[in-house]
């Protein structure tokens, strides 16, 4: 594979210290914030109490504070805010910058970025811009993301409605199920053990101009799943489990699930 980069659109960061930023993130977020390094990013989710995505993240650390890489502007903002609820008597400190400038690509990682934790051919993302190269378009990542069926944040998770084993969560070493207690638990363990999952993420391509995100796939039968993101003639889409084998009569190929 020839080796790229793009800088990515639209990333914020929250900054979370003090003494007890540790246990706050670690009873919080889905991942194991405690593996998270300078050099080792964790990739993580918050969830709502009844196991529903609101955000994705990196967490990374910088001396004693963590850092989320995460969406930007307002969503930056909305992070910020959901975290704050939940602070209360905790020494913790919560800075949120809206906007910041991070990288993605393959090939050598360089010094000062991490390891994309989600697949082995994610290569590498952070705020440092390879020197000798000419960065690509962010297309050139949005197609080589949708081809492993790798989920973008609220482009494919509806915030405050998508299940994370739904959509592939586990698999992209988003969720510990090791580390004890965090918010949205017990719901996404018991889906995880009992493979409760009705719906399956799946890279699709298209023979036309896939449909816009949001948009409602269907055959004579009835629904077969709904549009996400996309990329020229590709995308991804949330699938009925029991509706799989209805896609290809429509002329869409199936390019990968995890």
């Amino acid at each position: 594979m020839n080796h790229f980069y793009c800088q990515m659109p639209n990333r914020g960061r929250v900054r979370v210290g003090g003494n007890d930023a540790t246990r706050f993130l670690q009873d919080l977020v889905t991942g194991d914030i405690e593996a998270a390094s300078e050099t080792r990013a964790v990739y993580s989710c918050l969830l709502t109490a009844q196991g529903r995505f609101l955000h994705d993240f990196f967490v990374t650390k910088q001396g004693d504070d963590y850092v989320l890489e995460c969406e930007g502007g307002a969503r930056t903002e909305d992070l910020t805010t959901r975290l704050k609820r939940y602070k209360l008597r905790s020494a913790v400190t919560l800075d949120c910058e809206p906007a910041i400038t991070i990288y993605a690509g393959t090939g050598p990682v360089p010094v000062g970025n991490c390891t994309d934790p989600r697949h082995g051919d994610m290569g590498w993302r952070g705020p440092t811009a390879p020197t000798n190269d000419t960065p690509a378009d962010f297309s050139r990542w949005d197609d080589h993301r949708i081809r492993l069926c790798i989920p973008d944040g609220s482009r494919d998770l509806v915030p405050e409605q998508s299940l994370l084993m739904e959509n592939n969560m586990d698999l992209l070493h988003g969720v510990s199920f090791t580390k004890g207690c965090f918010v949205g638990q017990e719901i996404t363990a018991r889906m995880y053990h009992r493979n409760l999952g009705k719906k399956l993420l799946m890279a699709l391509s298209f023979p036309t101009t896939p449909p816009a995100a949001g948009t409602l796939i269907a055959d004579d039968a009835g629904e077969i799943g709904e549009m996400r993101s996309s990329c020229g003639m590709i995308g991804l889409a949330l699938i009925k489990r029991d509706a799989v084998d209805r896609i290809r009569a429509l002329k869409i190929e199936t390019l990968s699930e995890i």
